[in-house]
Order: C-alpha cells, then sequence, then structure tokens
C-alpha cells in the first residue's frame, strides 16, 4: 500500500471517529456551559444561583459524560505531568505551610487537572475548537464591557468596583492581571475565527477585537501590553521578516508606552519594577534555602512582603526543584508541541514516497491555521507571565489543554507528524530547570547593576 493509501486511511479512521465524537457531543457541551461559568462567574453574583453547588455538579456532569465517550489516542507525556504536579503542590504545602492549607490547594487544583482531561479528550475536530474559541471570545467581550462600566460608574453590574483605577471582574479575573491574560490570549483565537467569517461576521469580530482591546488598555496590565506588543512582533516577523518586525516591535512598543504611563514606567529604577528585582532574588533564596520541597504554594508571601511576579520565579520557590521540574515539562513540552505544529511543512516532511502533497489539502490547511493560532496564544502569554506570578492559573493549563488536544488530533491525521514527548526531551528540561534558578539570580544582579 503506498503512502497515499496509508494517508487516506488514517483520514478515513478520523471520518469514522466522528460518529462517536457525535455521541459524546454531550460531554462537550456539558465543558462549554462549565468553562463558562468558570470564566463569567454567574453563580457569584447571580441571586438566584447563591448557594447553589452549580460548580462541583457541572463538573460531575462532565466528567460522567466523558466517561462514557473517551476515544483512544496515544497517552501525551503532559497526561502523566498533571497528577504530579498536582501532588507536589500538595505535599510541598503540607510539609513548608500545613495540612489544612494543602487541602485548600488540592480542592482549589483538582477542577483544573479534570478540566485538563476533559479538554484533552473532548477536542477532537477543529469544530470544537472554534466553539470553544467563541466561547472564549464572548467572555472577553462581556468582561470588557463590564471593565468599561466600571470606568464610568465606579462599579460593574456584578458589584465589584475597580482597583487604583484599574479595571477587574470577579472570581478567578478579580485581578486586573489576570484579566489582561486572559484577554492577551483570547485574541489570536478571534483573529482565527474572524479569518474564517463572511463580511457581516468579519465586522461583527471587528467590534468585538476593538472592546476586547480596549479593556486591555483599561487593566493597565504591563504584561498584558507587552504581551499585545509580542503578538504585532510575531506577526510582522512571519510576514516581513526579522529586520521589518523589529523596526515595527519599536514603534508598536513606543505607542504603548505613550498610551499607558504604567507601561513607561518599567525600568529597574521605578519602585515597583525594583520590587520585582527583589521578588526574583528573594525567590533565588527561597529556592536556595528549601531544595526539595520550596516554601509550599502561597508561601512566598509568608517569607516576603509581595509576590513574586514572575511565573518561573514563584513556580520554583513555591515548589522546590522536583515539582519546578514538573512544572517545567508542561511547560516546555507543551511550547515545543506549539513550535512544531506552527512549523510542520509537508513540503519538508513529505510522506516516504513523496506521493502526496498536504499543502493544498484544505483539512490540512485550516489544521495549519489553528496550529499559528497558538503559537500567537503562547507568545503573548508566555510574555506577559513573565512579570506576572500565574504559576498555577487555570487558564495556562487550559491552553496546555488545547495544545495538547490538536497536537493528538495532528498525529491522528497526518502519518509524518513528529512526536514530542518527555522521554525524548526530559535532560533538556532538567538543564533549563536548574539552570533558570541561577539564571533569574543574575538576572536580578544585572538589573541592580543597571539601576
Amino acid at each position: 500500500m503506498n503512502t497515499t493509501s496509508n494517508h487516506l486511511s488514517t483520514k478515513n479512521t478520523i471520518s469514522t471517529g466522528k460518529n462517536k465524537s457525535s455521541r459524546g457531543s454531550a460531554s462537550y457541551y456539558f465543558l462549554l456551559i462549565y468553562l463558562f461559568f468558570v470564566l463569567l462567574r454567574f453563580h457569584e453574583y447571580v441571586p438566584a444561583l447563591e448557594g447553589v453547588p452549580i460548580m462541583p455538579a457541572l463538573l460531575i456532569m462532565s466528567v460522567i459524560a466523558w466517561l462514557s465517550n473517551k476515544r483512544s489516542f496515544t497517552t501525551p507525556s503532559q497526561h502523566k505531568l498533571m497528577p504530579w504536579l498536582l501532588l507536589s503542590m500538595t505535599l510541598s504545602t503540607a510539609i513548608e505551610i500545613n495540612g489544612t492549607y494543602a487541602g485548600e490547594v488540592f480542592a482549589k487544583f483538582y477542577p483544573v487537572v479534570i478540566l485538563y482531561y476533559l479538554i484533552v479528550d473532548g477536542m477532537d475536530n477543529n469544530q470544537k475548537f472554534r466553539g470553544i474559541f467563541k466561547v472564549m471570545v464572548i467572555s472577553a467581550v462581556i468582561m470588557a464591557l463590564h471593565g468599561i462600566q466600571q470606568s464610568i460608574e465606579g462599579v460593574g453590574w456584578t458589584g465589584m468596583d475597580m482597583i487604583r483605577g484599574r479595571i477587574r471582574y470577579i472570581g478567578i479575573f478579580a485581578d486586573p492581571n489576570d484579566m489582561g491574560l486572559f484577554f492577551l490570549t483570547v485574541i489570536p483565537m478571534l483573529m482565527y475565527l474572524m479569518n474564517r467569517s463572511n463580511f457581516i461576521g468579519r465586522i461583527i469580530y471587528l467590534l468585538a477585537l476593538g472592546i476586547i482591546l480596549y479593556g486591555v488598555y483599561l487593566t493597565e496590565s504591563r504584561g498584558t501590553t507587552l504581551g499585545i506588543a509580542a503578538l504585532g512582533a510575531l506577526f510582522a516577523a512571519r510576514r516581513f521578516g526579522i529586520v521589518m518586525s523589529a523596526g515595527i516591535g519599536v514603534v508598536a512598543l513606543i505607542v504603548i508606552m505613550g498610551l499607558n504611563s504604567r507601561v513607561a514606567q518599567i525600568d529597574p529604577g521605578e519602585a515597583s519594577a525594583k520590587g520585582r528585582v527583589d521578588a526574583w532574588e528573594e525567590g533565588y533564596y527561597m529556592t536556595r534555602d528549601n531544595p526539595v520541597f520550596g516554601v509550599g504554594v502561597g508561601g512566598f508571601v509568608i517569607h516576603h512582603y509581595r509576590t513574586a511576579h514572575n511565573t518561573w520565579v514563584l513556580a520554583m520557590a513555591e515548589l522546590g526543584i522536583p515539582g519546578y521540574f514538573i512544572w517545567n515539562s508542561l511547560m516546555l513540552l507543551s511550547l515545543l508541541m506549539v513550535a512544531r505544529l506552527a512549523l510542520f511543512d509537508p513540503g519538508k516532511d513529505p510522506p516516504t514516497d513523496g506521493s502526496e502533497d498536504l499543502s493544498e489539502d484544505e483539512e490540512f490547511i485550516d489544521d495549519k491555521k489553528l496550529s499559528v493560532t497558538f503559537l500567537y496564544c503562547f507568545t503573548g502569554l508566555c510574555l506577559a507571565a513573565f512579570f506576572l506570578s500565574r504559576s498555577y492559573n487555570i487558564f495556562l493549563y487550559t491552553m496546555y489543554a488545547l495544545t495538547v488536544a490538536h497536537y493528538i488530533n495532528m498525529q491522528l491525521k497526518w502519518d509524518t507528524f513528529p512526536e514530542v514527548s518527555f522521554a525524548q526531551h526530559w535532560g533538556k528540561i532538567l538543564i533549563f530547570t536548574l539552570g533558570s534558578v541561577i539564571g533569574f539570580y543574575f538576572l536580578a544582579m544585572l538589573l541592580y547593576a543597571m539601576g
């Protein structure tokens, strides 16, 4: 059987699987509803839902539906790493803080682990990705409109007010930085949906983009606005090349600094920025003094007057080297998957006998666009996370899940898609883990010298 036949056989298998996917649509819709409530938190401000255990109920129904419709695929490394991360978080907290608080940490994070599995198993075709993207875009628009109301009236319809002149939502988005991070990651999803829409749809998505960007501005989140600049630079690099993108990036940064006074203040000598550098140095000392278990989840602010303001520093200080290694494995493997997805080229990786050209395949073209969307999402997310403490943020793990789901789909569809596994890269991840601990110390010393 030639390569074309092999590939067609694979696609037929996927097509046959669509019937099973249809039978599993209940779990998918439960997932969308659950995610909608996770993001918009209706149960926290709608009087009729007060006291109703709607989130546990939705999660249980989603899990039951998921267990009855599980699909078969080669288990990716992140599937095994997620429970180990939960164990590391719980154990380090129990040893370094206390058992009661460790139980709270477990209770807060195990739904994130379950949501990860629900997303990976449920996203078995691109149409479902578009559905979850729409939920996120709609949620982002609603949050931004809530923020616009806050900026005008001082308080939004949820009863939440602004904090130091910065808009915010409720629940997991009560911090303006968290809301800004969500906006930043949703923008590439919106662009993907807009590019697939008709004229009317594009107008609607363009209006939604304007609302979200204005929301980003109102959050006054420096990490988020720099993430927006990173997205612009990546787009320019892909479209115009490195040299042109550098110039566009500089212009974009100047514009952002002019619009946002907080961004313009990023330098080691500015009080807030100096506090971040102090926190990075303290994070190194916490890791050095507690290398095995760290200081426990939530322990950073016990040992220092402010949080780490860096996602990697917070993870290494609170989890210790073993836990940080697990945390880094999730991050780096997902980033590597994103890179492989975005760079996968059938022209460079043709089937064995070269008999098939996927570059003209409509399904592959859509897969490629989806892959590039995740590249943009992670580019902005990682840059913003460098200035924020979001090591256990639910949306970070949601992005891991979406990436892994797309990676699995690509492996099932296209014979030549490269594998990414922990076994292949654990040595490099370990070197990065140890090197980053020392690297943050020297970075802090360098910034002190510059200030």
